[in-house]
């Protein structure tokens, strides 16, 4: 285990992450979740690579839901292709991943306060995952979480500097539940029954 874990903290082996931990199951990513996890804790993922990586994956699922209904624009078709590819060049492609092969510190920036809540959220589970508060299952349903968001985002038919206030209600409703979570699952470092947690 990581030196840098806090005592009691718990490996991705431990029984207790096969709970579906809120009510999502982060299983359809959770390779890719526990890679990224396992490098941010070894320092070979930075502050700001982690949270460029966070805006490419929800971005990505942003876009796709909006494609799904139908209402992507030819510019985003060509943002969703960008970000795919980035994606694979930054991390996920074996062949490339130069994140993992230098120190790059890229900006990340927000152009709605969705954006900017979400991007402060990305920092305290970067926080957290570094400072040893979450197992990898939890820190992937976390991701997982972050992902669910952008995926409400894309669902409506509005741009996001243009919601109607029911639809922005629904995000900030999402974040603030995210918000809690990232505290709850970060301070479980007794890694108490989580499935009670989420009920309370």
């Amino acid at each position: 285990m990581n030196s840098e874990l806090k005592s009691g903290s718990v490996d991705k082996n431990d029984k207790q992450s096969d709970i579906v931990i809120f009510g999502i199951d982060p299983e359809s990513g959770s390779r890719e979740y526990d890679k990224l996890t396992e490098k941010v804790r070894d320092g070979e993922i930075n502050r700001e690579e982690f949270k460029d990586l966070m805006k490419t994956i929800t971005e990505t699922e942003r876009l796709k839901t909006k494609e799904k209904e139908g209402d992507l624009t030819q510019k985003e078709l060509a943002q969703l292709k960008f970000y795919e590819t980035q994606y694979k060049l930054k991390f996920g492609d074996p062949d490339h991943q130069y994140y993992l092969e230098g120190d790059y510190h890229p900006e990340v920036t927000a152009d709605n306060e969705f954006f900017k809540k979400q991007i402060e959220q990305f920092d305290k589970i970067f926080n957290s995952i570094k400072g040893g508060g979450l197992t990898r299952k939890e820190a992937a349903r976390l991701i997982e979480q972050q992902k669910d968001i952008a995926r409400t985002m894309g669902s409506f038919k509005e741009n996001n500097d243009a919601l109607s206030r029911k639809h922005k209600g629904v995000i900030l409703e999402k974040l603030g539940d995210a918000e809690k979570d990232i505290f709850i699952l970060d301070k479980n470092s007794e890694r108490v029954d989580i499935l009670k947690l989420s009920k309370t």
